[in-house]
């Protein structure tokens, strides 16, 4: 009986960690269309954190995937080139949204928790040219690689309804 007890409650557990629920600061709501940023920049490619030794890749629908690395740079892109890509695909590292104001990109990056389901942050950077953006948490600046490959945009927030606008969501598939 015990031991029933502790694998309906382990059960229970994971169902309730694999929710998802909306981050409560989370304002990007997605709508799908084109934002037309890779007029302001390089997005063929990802941008590198020296603060963080993150990457960030923004998509022209307003999807933006943030991996961390713990390889070097220069490491982390030839180890993309080949065929890192392929272990990246479906990994639900920090899929987000972001918009553009001016020449800032405001980024709201969501990641799965084991406590509440998710977990949101937020980043603005300010475009300096097509090939550098400046994170204005902390300054530091970030530069274009161009990718042959990258990471697929599809993800795991795509299937949230609350990620969407009613509008968008309601006409997904026609």
């Amino acid at each position: 009986m015990k031991k029933k007890y502790i694998i309906s409650i382990g059960i229970l557990f994971i169902l309730l960690s694999c929710g998802a629920k909306k981050p409560k600061n989370f304002t990007l709501l997605y709508d799908g269309k084109d934002t037309g940023l890779e007029t302001l920049i390089m997005t063929e490619g990802c941008y590198y954190d020296p603060s963080d030794g993150a990457m960030i890749t923004f998509y022209k629908d307003g999807i933006s995937i943030y991996q961390r690395s713990s390889k070097s740079l220069i490491d982390f892109l030839k180890w993309m080139e080949k065929g890192g890509i392929d272990r990246f695909k479906g990994k639900s590292w920090g899929y987000g949204r972001y918009i553009i104001s001016g020449a800032v990109i405001i980024n709201q990056r969501v990641e799965h928790t084991f406590t509440d389901g998710s977990f949101m942050s937020e980043r603005k950077y300010r475009i300096i040219d097509e090939t550098h953006i400046q994170n204005l948490d902390n300054n530091a600046i970030l530069e274009f690689y161009p990718l042959e490959d990258r990471v697929d945009s599809t993800n795991w927030l795509l299937k949230k309804k609350w990620f969407w606008t009613k509008e968008a969501w309601d006409n997904r598939n026609k």
